[in-house]
């Protein structure tokens, strides 16, 4: 299978993107408990900036960090959340250098990965060892071009299950009608 996720294919797609996803105020509320007041949180895969900037108008937090692949998405997303710190990704399963993370967010990203298991132990070594990582994916989603693999309820258990992480699992429907499945992992 060939792989399009490239800065490229992510800087074009979002630079024809608006703000504002339908579903990011009901992301927030299926999650805000699970975030610290005023934790220093990583948003991977930021898009946008759309959850962050949420997450900041609420007041939770202000110490936000955005990765992505894409500088289009990065520079969009520090346009929108103050004061909001950004992470150049590459598309190399590569550690994050700033560490010290009390909340990690890899939203609708592992999908989009071939090996995840390599991204996702690399990321989690930036988290505090009593940390949080909060991962969404679609659930049974239609075969998008950027998705190199689908999640069901079994190998996403399974998938998380592998990392030795202890977990809550919830299934989300979304506003478009679709679900997503939401997971809350700690050590």
């Amino acid at each position: 299978m060939n792989n399009i996720n490239t800065e490229e294919y992510w800087n074009k797609k979002w630079g024809n993107a608006k703000g504002n996803r339908i579903d990011v105020q009901e992301k927030f509320n299926a999650i805000a408990k699970f975030i610290p007041k005023d934790s220093k949180i990583l948003d991977i895969g930021a898009g946008l900036g759309d959850l962050l900037n949420v997450i900041y108008q609420s007041g939770l937090s202000k110490n936000l960090y955005a990765a992505d692949i894409s500088s289009v998405s990065l520079r969009k997303t520090a346009l929108i959340v103050p004061d909001v710190k950004t992470i150049k990704l590459s598309y190399e399963p590569n550690e994050i250098e700033e560490k010290g993370f009390d909340v990690i967010i890899i939203n609708h990203v592992l999908e989009h990965i071939e090996t995840p298991e390599k991204y996702f132990n690399k990321w989690a070594k930036s988290l505090k060892p009593e940390g949080t990582i909060i991962v969404a994916v679609p659930l049974n989603d239609t075969p998008y071009i950027e998705h190199l693999r689908i999640y069901n309820f079994d190998n996403f258990e399974r998938f998380i299950r592998s990392l030795g992480y202890l977990y809550l699992i919830k299934i989300r429907k979304r506003p478009m009608g679709t679900e997503e499945i939401i997971a809350i992992l700690s050590k």
